[in-house]
This record gives structure tokens, C-alpha cells and sequence, in this order.
């Protein structure tokens, strides 16, 4: 399952993208699945218990440019927190950037 704004891809049984808020699709339209860097390393640049934190996060590496993916604590079982991760190439900046919602 894909998002159809952002891409994401999902585990079967979700039905929402947790941060765009709209129905999953199963397939991308092909402009969208050209976009998606299948060679992409991920690293974590935050990680909040609070959701309203991670989508102002979200909304900072948005407003530089940066696509970032959220793993909500919601899609683990037991899990306790939101992971919010980037392109490793871009890590570096987008940690500088989120320095501040940390402190």
C-alpha cells in the first residue's frame, strides 16, 4: 500500500498515511513510483513521543526542501515513539535544522 501525496509505502493492514491523512492506494501513478529512490538509505534524524512535535518537524525539513518520512509508534505494537527519518545523504542537514525542537 502507497500513499498517493507522499509515496510512502506501507505494511498491509494500514489504510491511511499517517502523515498526510489520506487514503492508502495500492498502487503509485507511474510519474509518482519514477520519483522513489528504491537505492534511498534512510537514517533517523528525530524521534518525540509527541505527535504534535513530529509533524512541526516534519513541517521544518518540508519548508528547506527536505523529504522526510515519519514511522508513528502507532504502527509498532508497544512501540513508544515516532521516528521521523530522511535521505542519509541530507541527514547532516536536517539534523542542524531540528536541533532547536529538541532542546
Amino acid at each position: 500500500m502507497f500513499c498517493p501525496k507522499c509515496s510512502a509505502e506501507y505494511r498491509a493492514g494500514f489504510t491511511e498515511c499517517a502523515d498526510c491523512r489520506v487514503p492508502l492506494v495500492a498502487e503509485l501513478a507511474e510519474t509518482k513510483r519514477r520519483d522513489r529512490r528504491p537505492d534511498m538509505k534512510f537514517k533517523t534524524v528525530f524521534t518525540t513521543t509527541d505527535p504534535a512535535l513530529a509533524s512541526v518537524a516534519k513541517s521544518v525539513l518540508e519548508a528547506a526542501g527536505i523529504e522526510s518520512f515519519a514511522i508513528d509508534a502507532s504502527a509498532f505494537p508497544g512501540g513508544l515513539k515516532s521516528r521521523l527519518q530522511v535521505d542519509a545523504d541530507r541527514a547532516a542537514e536536517a539534523e542542524a535544522l531540528l536541533e532547536e525542537l529538541e532542546e
